[in-house]
């Protein structure tokens, strides 16, 4: 895969694979935590670029919320929070590396959704 091929550390390239379906339980060591961080990460921005409509966008979030509940505490409110700010960020750094987010729809999606207005 790519992680190989740019030469990651094994640590990196286990992060770098998807959950099991179902019931995400509670991480028991530092390579599922890094895993589980990096899949969440993953599956929230999936759930952005979706989901533009605010009830479809919730109801993907907490049913992303209830599978994992075992391994993370977290509400609605703590997402959308990290999403606003993760769009904040996304400007600014896009804006410091000279990168155009109009050439990635994700980003855009990011940056621009009135959901995350203010959310930070």
């Amino acid at each position: 895969g790519v992680g190989t091929r740019w030469k990651f550390s094994d640590a990196i390239i286990a992060a770098m694979r998807p959950l099991s379906r179902g019931a995400i339980a509670a991480p028991s060591g530092a390579q599922e935590q890094l895993q589980l961080c990096a899949a969440l990460a993953n599956s929230l921005s999936r759930i952005v670029v979706e989901h533009e409509e605010i009830l479809l966008r919730d109801a993907a979030l907490n049913a992303l919320l209830e599978r994992a509940a075992e391994a993370v505490t977290l509400s609605l409110e703590q997402i959308y929070a990290a999403l606003g700010e993760a769009a904040q960020l996304t400007q600014q750094y896009s804006r410091l590396l000279k990168i155009n987010l109009e050439q990635s729809p994700a980003c855009l999606r990011l940056v621009e959704s009135p959901l995350l207005a203010g959310a930070a």
